[in-house]
């Protein structure tokens, strides 16, 4: 997010244009531990998000059809934008947040 912040904003705006937003339901109240100084970045609303999540309720009748997975598939390809981004730039088992994708700590390394 912080190593490429001008992606992350395109990925959110790509999904608002699909009808979607991330999921702010479980953020933190303050910044987290090591990120008190980006309180005032323009990303510092994403960086208390403890998740990227996009979700979508799936309407009754479509689950007592035979429609689920064609809307399940849909959903994927229409956050195709989080999916594509969150490998791309930021892994938490890889990754400290903000941590170009070069520079990515490895197991058994200090990143």
């Amino acid at each position: 997010m912080l190593g490429a912040p001008d992606a992350f904003l395109r990925m959110v705006s790509e999904l608002r244009a699909a009808g979607h937003e991330l999921d702010r339901s479980d953020v933190v109240k303050t910044m987290p531990r090591g990120y008190t100084e980006y309180a005032d970045h323009p990303l510092a609303e994403h960086l208390r998000v403890k998740q990227l999540i996009v979700n979508r309720e799936l309407p009754r009748l479509c689950r007592l059809k035979d429609t689920v997975a064609e809307r399940i598939a849909g959903f994927a390809v229409s956050v195709a934008p989080l999916l594509a981004f969150g490998p791309a730039r930021w892994s938490p088992s890889t990754r400290r947040l903000g941590q170009p994708a070069s520079t990515a700590a490895r197991p058994g390394r200090r990143g």
